[in-house]
């Protein structure tokens, strides 16, 4: 039996070590969630929750939520809250959502216009902050344990002046205690 094998000629060096280097740098900026809790994964970048903290004020239960994101890809990064898509759900029946002017840090997709003024770089991280305010909540007390969903909708630039819609991600965190970390 006779083997075959060809042999390729090695890339140049400089070339070799330029797409190592690359290589490196994108995956040192961009670990993933490793098993991490209140992290979500997708394509193009990661949301890791960095801050919770539910809070009755004025009567009215209230939860605030830090979430930092992390580019991923190769290209800059612009996404927006999508409007009327922030829910949480606590253990003793509340609903919380997000009312306008309770979204910082990140612009907002709504039907029919967006803000892109959220930027990563490859490889950049930004922080969110979102307050969730339940009117209804039982007593003015907030539960022990939330379910949160949050739409975040990617932009993509055509141009110097020009943007469309791209992908939309449910990002889903469940069973997060006060003050303590999220369950996955």
């Amino acid at each position: 039996m006779r083997c075959t094998h060809r042999i390729h000629p090695a890339p140049a060096a400089g070339a070799l070590v330029t797409a190592l280097a690359l290589a490196g740098t994108l995956a040192g900026q961009a670990p993933g969630c490793g098993g991490q809790t209140g992290c979500i994964e997708v394509a193009s970048f990661i949301a890791t929750v960095t801050g919770f903290r539910p809070a009755v004020q004025g009567g009215a239960a209230t939860v605030a939520l830090t979430l930092e994101f992390r580019n991923k890809s190769p290209r800059p990064l612009v996404v927006g809250y999508l409007e009327n898509t922030g829910v949480a759900t606590d253990d003793r029946g509340n609903r919380y959502t997000i009312a306008p002017g309770e979204v910082g840090g990140i612009g907002v997709v709504s039907s029919n216009s967006f803000d892109p003024r959220f930027v990563l770089q490859p490889g950049e991280a930004g922080v969110v902050n979102l307050q969730f305010v339940s009117a209804g909540a039982s007593g003015g007390a907030a539960g022990t344990s939330w379910n949160i969903e949050i739409g975040i909708r990617e932009i993509d630039k055509l141009s110097e002046k020009q943007f469309r819609l791209g992908k939309t991600h449910l990002l889903q965190f469940r069973g997060y205690r006060g003050g303590s970390a999220p369950n996955p």
